[in-house]
Parts: structure tokens; sequence; C-alpha cells
């Protein structure tokens, strides 16, 4: 028996139990009749707050701000690839330097956004703002809006790591696997090896499929454990995902849920994911721990976007790194043996990468505290008069760029603010 047939044999199964919140939809009969949306979307997190001057808005050591000095770099050494600015690293600070890496080898393809106004000093509500453009508690996360419409043809419309992942209700949230996980799926012979019988299979398959779905904190919705069982029941999806995963899955776990989530996007039976990397939260060695932090963030993007590149669906998907704060425009001494620190600060930066986006290309900026440049709301230009660049102006962009602006999913969660033309 090989693995098709296996999983062919098994297909019939279903989930036992799972929670979601009590929200039913109604959607156009076109929605409701595709298979697969074509269209792909990942946000990635950078938790805790990142520093946007030791990234791409940066500011030479020679700029003070009223708090103090900004950097640690001298202003002659900011670096540059096309149209994108990026930090120097400073003396002190010991990095593979991912960030030159990553930015001459993307920035054809980068979108940054400068002059973020969070309008937060706070984890969670920095966390909900940046990846739902919403500060209320319950709002769903762009990527389960976004697969919403999808939930009842696809098995894991939305993959979900690490980081925020409200849903309210809208979708299962599908977990990454482990590798070991993965590869007991997708191999049949170490069961039969074991001499495992059918309903072995059948019952280890069952408690693999479960642990894919997070459990959700609000009621039960029939309409949603109806929509997930009919997704769930046929496993053509299944067999797609399984050949389309690489053989040689890494054997870290973050490299290996990128390799997952641009299979499952190939194969079609997924349409978003959210990824949460590091801990960026640098009230001590500001430098040193956003510099370390961000090879680790910037390797794993880059990975990301290699594999969309490998599955052949880099061109249909949009890629968002985002974070829940900025740190502050200047440094302040944490302490005996520890300097330099920066605390939280609502202003802070997000790229855009990949479909819809103009690349190489920077949107809004900050002024010498550090403070967001006003910009027209049509031509994204300075402005005195024009308005700053939110987390809501970018997510009502998103909104319109991905078609949900006008449908019920909108108008159910609706987003305030006036409308800045940020992906034409």
């Amino acid at each position: 028996m090989n693995r098709r047939e296996l999983i062919k044999a098994m297909g019939s199964l279903t989930l036992g139990s799972i929670t979601l919140g009590s929200v039913t939809m109604s959607l156009s009969q076109a929605t409701l009749a595709a298979q697969s949306s074509g269209r792909y979307w990942v946000f990635v997190s950078a938790g805790g707050g990142w520093d946007v001057t030791n990234w791409w808005d940066p500011k030479g050591s020679e700029v003070t701000s009223a708090g103090g000095r900004m950097t640690n770099y001298p202003a002659s050494a900011i670096r540059s690839a096309g149209n994108i600015r990026y930090a120097a690293v400073p003396e002190h600070v010991e990095t593979n330097d991912m960030l030159h890496t990553f930015t001459q080898k993307h920035y054809r393809n980068m979108m940054v956004m400068n002059g973020v106004d969070q309008g937060t000093n706070g984890h969670r509500i920095g966390a909900r703002v940046s990846t739902s453009g919403l500060k209320a508690v319950g709002s769903p996360v762009f990527p389960a809006l976004v697969a919403a419409p999808y939930a009842s043809s696809q098995s894991m419309a939305y993959i979900h790591q690490d980081g925020n992942s409200e849903t309210a209700g809208l979708v299962a949230k599908t977990k990454i696997l482990s590798k070991t996980d993965y590869e007991h799926l997708a191999t049949t012979t170490r069961y039969l090896d074991s001499a495992a019988t059918t309903e072995d299979l059948i019952q280890k398959k069952r408690a693999i499929l479960s642990n894919l779905i997070a459990n959700e904190t609000a009621g039960n919705s029939s309409n949603a454990m109806s929509t997930l069982r009919t997704a769930r029941e046929s496993s053509d999806g299944l067999n797609e995902l399984l050949d389309m995963i690489p053989g040689d899955l890494s054997s870290d776990s973050k490299y290996s849920a990128c390799e997952i989530a641009a299979a499952a996007f190939k194969s079609g039976i997924a349409t978003s994911a959210s990824f949460k990397l590091g801990s960026f939260d640098s009230h001590s060695d500001n430098d040193q721990r956003q510099f370390s932090q961000m090879d680790g963030y910037l390797s794993v993007v880059d990975h990301l976007l290699d594999q969309l590149e490998h599955q052949g669906v880099a061109d249909q998907t949009t890629v968002v790194l985002c974070s829940d704060m900025g740190r502050k425009p200047y440094y302040h001494d944490g302490g005996v043996g520890v300097s330099e620190g920066k605390g939280h600060w609502p202003i802070s930066s997000m790229v855009f990468m990949g479909a819809g986006v103009s690349g190489n290309t920077v949107v809004g900026g900050t002024d010498d505290n550090l403070r967001p440049i006003k910009l027209n709301a049509n031509t994204l230009n300075p402005d005195e008069n024009g308005i700053a660049l939110t987390s809501e102006s970018i997510h009502n962009a998103l909104r319109r760029m991905s078609g949900l602006s006008g449908s019920v999913l909108d108008e159910k969660y609706p987003i305030s603010g006036p409308f800045m033309n940020l992906f034409a």
C-alpha cells in the first residue's frame, strides 16, 4: 500500500470536537463556489517592537532627538539598495548583517512604509492593530478575514505559527505541525513496518489532524463546524499538500513552517498564513539585541520568499512584515552593566513584498524626533496639510487590494479613517 492509497482509504475521517466563534456569514455564490483563491497572504510579525532606525528608517548619530542621540552609526555610513536606505552596523555590534544581505537581494520587491503610527505603546494592542488594523479585543486579523470566504473549500485556509491570530470564529486556524507529524502523515512504511492495523492508522491520522486545529475561546458555531467538516472530509487537498512538501523538510521548525505554508498555497488548500518571530523588546543593549534578532528574523523571511518562489506562487503572494511597535528615538541607561536600551514607541514601519506591491519604493518618513511626516492621501508625497500613516489606513488599503472592501466582513469589522491610495 502506498501513501496515496493509504490516505484515500482514510479520507472520510472528520475531526472531533472543535470550538469556534459564533459568527454567521453570508457570502456571494461566486465566492462560495471558489475552490482556491489563487491569491495568498503572509504576515510575519517581529515580536516585541523593532527599532526602525536600525532597519529601513535609518538616522545617523548626528541626529539628536529631544531625548538624546538616536543611533550609534554616522549618517555617512547609512547604506542603500536602489531607493531603499538601511542602517549601518554600529561598531560594537556583532552580526551576520542579514539586513544588508536581505535588502540587497530583495529591494526590487520591497515597499517600505515608514512613520506608521500604531497609536499605542502596548504589546497586545500593538500586535492587534498591526495585524488587523483594529484595536478592539476580538478583532479578526487580516489573514483570517481574507481566508474566511474559503473556509468551506480549503482544509487549511488560514495557517498560523505564532503571534496574534484572532479569527472571531470566521475560520479555523490551522497549526503548523512538526516535521515528525508530517512524516507520520506522509510515510506509510513506518506504520507498516511495525505491523500496525488499519484502525491504528486511522487513529493516528485522527490524532494528528485534530492537532491541526487551534482551540478558539468563543462559543460554538454550527456553521463553522459544518464548513470545516466539509473541507476536511476530502483527502484530495491533503494528498496534494504531501506531494508539495519538500522531501528534505527542514529540522528547524521556523524554516519548515515556511516550507509547509508555501506548499499549502501551491496545493490550493490554504489562502493565508501568519508568523511571529524574534524577541525585539530591547529595554537593554538595544543595538546588539536588535541586530541579533534581525539576523534570525530576516533569515526566516528570506527562506519564506525562496520557498514561495520554489513553489511558483511568489507572484500571487503578498508578504507583510510588521511589529507591535517601534523603539524610542533615544537611548536610556538600563543600570549597572546594562546600558543603552530603548523603551516603547508608537511609531513603527511596515514592509510589503510581492503581489500588488510597487517594489523599490519608500512611502512616508519620520522627522528628527521619530514622528510621522504627514502625506497627501492620493499622491503620498509629504504634505503639511496631509495625514499621517496609521495601521488603520494601511489595513484599509489592504482590504481594498484584496477585494474585501464593501464585503459583509468589511462592514462587520469596519476600519475608520480616511482612505490612502497606498497600493495603486
